[in-house]
């Protein structure tokens, strides 16, 4: 009788080390495949980062919780996606849109780690307004633009011609000001405030 409980217990044994062995292998292939999901999971938010695309609150804290650098770079660019953003809502033309397109892209430096994926921002912000309404009601040139071109037309015909060939008005971002100035530029060296001669 002692052989038959023995050998018994020895099948019982060898059983609950095979379930136990059995579970620790299910647990490991669920850690390996939730590891998987999530290495995918980040590649799909680091090619939307890279992309210049709005990220989710999720996958923001996603980030900050397991990649923090990309987190920092995300972060980065989402205070210029919303740069670019208020500037472009605050264009009065088509034409202004297309100027801060040109100051915010040229303000990227070369020397950016990021700067391909901060030109993306930019375009995809404007890519995103441009589908508005309010861009497709904005006129192709702004309400003062017209203005300074239709003073210049009726100027006093008492200044000489030379001189009125010489001076170009224009209408530049002041970025320290954040607004649009009239500008006086003029071609004649005589007019400039400092000396080229020398």
């Amino acid at each position: 009788m002692k052989l038959n409980q023995v050998q018994s217990l020895n099948i019982n044994q060898k059983s609950a080390v095979d379930i136990i062995n059995n579970v620790f292998a299910k647990n490991e292939e669920e850690k390996v495949a939730m590891e998987q999901k999530k290495q995918a999971y980040a590649q799909k938010i680091c090619q939307k980062v890279q992309a210049g695309k709005k990220l989710t609150a999720a996958e923001l804290n996603f980030l900050r919780e397991t990649d923090p650098v990309t987190y920092m770079k995300a972060i980065k660019l989402q205070y210029k996606r919303q740069a670019v953003e208020n500037h472009l809502k605050n264009c009065s033309s088509k034409e202004e849109v297309e100027d801060v397109i040109s100051m915010e892209l040229g303000s990227i430096s070369k020397e950016d780690p990021d700067k391909e994926a901060m030109i993306n921002a930019v375009q995809e912000a404007v890519k995103e307004y441009k589908k508005t309404d309010k861009y497709q009601g904005l006129p192709e040139k702004s309400k003062e633009e017209k203005r300074v071109h239709k003073s210049t037309k009726n100027q006093d015909s008492g200044i000489e011609n030379s001189q009125k060939e010489n001076t170009r008005n224009s209408i530049e971002y002041n970025t320290q000001l954040g607004t649009y100035q009239e500008v006086y530029l003029s071609d004649s060296v005589e007019d400039m405030p400092f000396d080229l001669k020398s």
